[in-house]
């Protein structure tokens, strides 16, 4: 590690991120029913927050190195703040479309940088071990923050989830005040931000058609979409409201543990690579969501739930550092945020794609079908990339 301080700042900003992120995220769907949206629209809501990312964060990162990494960051927390206020004093469903724009916009400028931050300040021997533990400290917001925001809307209401998401914004965007300057000055030859944005698809296209290894993060950042955000985010929060009292407390505590399992193995991630390769990882980490997933509709008791949520987290626990360590190996160390914004923009495109499709579904043939369905044809995915890239299993 080159920068011990500024590993220490960005863990807690990371930390911080992900806990406002996540009171955010499980409590939108029954925020929006609580306002008088349905299932599908509750799908096409959650659907609204990649619309801006789609179209803005490709060309955030291509301009990464001329804005600057903590700029970035801080500019992050501060449209968080914005969307907060928004969010806590819409009245209908339409009123939510602004703020999960804006949210969306959030999200782009905040988690590209901060995984290239991780792997600007880590060194080749300790890359794996980094991401582990960059994508860790983002499980323990993760845990902590589905759980926060399930007492506070069962004891406040839900509008106070979104009045508390603004406040620890702002004090997000004073920690990324503590972080010094990188080392390794950024390149000057990058030209104007416009002269970037503006080709910034171009070389985008170009880095996938070219590495073999991005094009591989992309296809698992596609299942992990579905899987995670699609049926874990969207659909879940609303099966257990369709299923169980004190909602709010209930949807927290079980993504809490969901969590929890993926904590387990992101810290584990630097020694599971010692054994297995990534691809095989993340082959195997699909299948542990897809299962977890399959599982949740068959399970009757909020226990046997929470086991199944456990899988689903330690599923989880090993792909994300795994997605994002494939693709920035996959790319020149500059052009590393740009990698990252790729993988991002594809997620979004995954979850504007997914969103509306599972509500659809769970409005149509139930929840229990939507959970099966989706879970068996990531398996099947997963069986024919095995079969079709004949990985090797050994780590290089």
């Amino acid at each position: 590690m080159e920068d011990t301080r500024n590993f220490v700042v960005l863990s807690a900003i990371a930390i911080n991120f992900a806990l406002t992120m996540t009171m955010v995220v499980p409590m939108l769907p029954l925020y929006a029913s609580s306002l008088g949206a349905t299932t599908f629209g509750v799908g096409l809501l959650v659907a609204a927050t990649p619309l801006c990312a789609i179209f803005f964060e490709i060309p955030i990162g291509a301009s990464a190195s001329h804005i600057g990494l903590t700029r970035l960051m801080k500019w992050a927390f501060l449209t968080g703040a914005a969307s907060g206020i928004l969010f806590a004093v819409a009245s209908t469903p339409l009123m939510l479309i602004v703020p999960q724009v804006v949210f969306g916009l959030t999200l782009g400028l905040f988690f590209p940088q901060l995984i290239s931050y991780y792997y600007r300040i880590s060194t080749p021997a300790d890359r794996q071990a980094m991401q582990g533990y960059n994508t860790a400290f983002q499980g323990v917001g993760f845990m902590a923050g589905p759980f926060v925001a399930g007492v506070i809307g069962h004891y406040q209401g839900l509008q106070w989830v979104f009045i508390y998401y603004t406040i620890l914004s702002l004090c997000g965007y004073l920690l990324c005040q503590q972080l010094r300057p990188l080392e390794r000055t950024e390149p000057t030859e990058v030209g104007p931000f416009y002269k970037v944005a503006h080709s910034s698809f171009r070389q985008a296209l170009a880095l996938i058609r070219t590495e073999k290894g991005l094009r591989t993060s992309i296809v698992f950042v596609a299942l992990m979409v579905t899987l995670w955000q699609g049926l874990g985010n969207t659909i879940f929060p609303l099966y257990i409201e369709d299923r169980f009292a004190q909602i709010a407390m209930m949807v927290g505590t079980l993504i809490a543990v969901r969590e929890f399992g993926s904590i387990i193995f992101r810290v584990l991630f630097g020694r599971i690579c010692r054994f297995i390769s990534l691809p095989g990882v993340l082959s195997i980490s699909i299948a542990m969501m897809a299962i977890g997933n399959l599982i949740i509709p068959l399970a009757h008791e909020p226990l046997a739930i929470a086991a199944a949520c456990l899988v689903v987290g330690l599923g989880s626990g090993a792909l994300a550092p795994g997605i994002n360590l494939m693709a920035l190996d996959a790319v020149p160390e500059t052009q590393g945020t740009l990698g990252m914004a790729i993988c991002s923009t594809f997620s979004r495109i995954g979850l504007l794609i997914t969103a509306p499709l599972l509500g659809g579904m769970a409005e149509t043939y139930g929840f229990g079908s939507t959970f099966t369905v989706t879970s068996i044809l990531c398996i099947a995915i997963v069986v024919l990339f095995v079969f079709w890239d004949k990985f090797s299993w050994s780590p290089s």
